[in-house]
């Protein structure tokens, strides 16, 4: 798994915070989004991602870039952890952006061990790494900056495939702090993505999420994604059981 190099090598440990303050800081941090939608660019790359999601439904469509201006490659309509249906791959399991808004009870459902804290710099923030007491801990880790409690890395050591994401550029999208760039490690892959919010809290079809009307739009469209999509759903194969 490639592992980040901007974090200090030796845990500099410190008071534990208790785990009820935690929960309670990480818990209201996005608390108040029932929806969003999100462009994600990938760094290198023609095309993009766009993701919808309205409580548990979700659309996440591949664009690319081609002569004739931009044309959807893949798309796929889900609900909670469950890909319904989807066209041009097999299946691609909930939106990566999903895990931001996970609340403590999931985390502590996934083996995040609380207790286990530990201080270390990342990208240059300081931050709390819960689930990592000393290096080389086995579980989940959840990296939060030691000022605003958001995630800044998340580490899936267990995973199928080992996932590591890092949650950079937070901004201020109308009262809530949310991540513009994304980056994504696994076995031989490394992805930079730019995050573009919109539509926070907006109102969405019922449409966009609809099963039958994703059949109706594409079936019998020859959708054929780059091997980027592949790569990109590959590494978090086991992030949702």
């Amino acid at each position: 798994m490639l592992i980040f190099c901007v974090f200090s090598a030796s845990p500099a440990l410190g008071n534990i915070i208790p785990r009820a303050d935690l929960t309670s800081r990480l818990d209201s941090n996005h608390q108040g989004i029932n929806s969003y939608s999100v462009v994600v660019d990938l760094d290198g790359y023609d095309t993009s991602l766009r993701i919808w999601q309205h409580a548990e439904n979700w659309r996440q469509e591949w664009v690319s870039d081609s002569a004739d201006g931009q044309e959807v490659v893949a798309v796929a309509v889900g609900q909670g952890r469950f890909d319904l249906l989807s066209f041009g791959f097999d299946r691609s399991g909930p939106p990566i952006t999903r895990i931001i808004f996970e609340n403590s009870a999931w985390w502590n459902k996934a083996g995040l061990d609380f207790d286990r804290q530990s201080y270390h710099f990342f990208h240059g923030r300081p931050v709390l790494a819960l689930g990592m007491a000393v290096t080389g801990n086995t579980g989940p880790q959840l990296w939060v900056d030691n000022e605003d409690m958001v995630p800044l890395r998340m580490v899936f050591s267990e995973n199928q495939t080992g996932l590591d994401l890092g949650w950079l550029e937070y901004k201020n999208i109308g009262n809530y702090r949310l991540p513009h760039k994304l980056i994504i490690s696994g076995p031989g892959v490394k992805m930079t993505c730019n995050l573009e919010w919109r539509g926070i809290n907006s109102r969405y079809g019922e449409n966009l999420f609809s099963r039958q009307y994703l059949e109706q739009t594409f079936s019998g469209a020859n959708l054929s994604p780059p091997d980027l999509v592949e790569d990109f759903y590959r590494v978090q194969t086991g992030l949702y059981k």
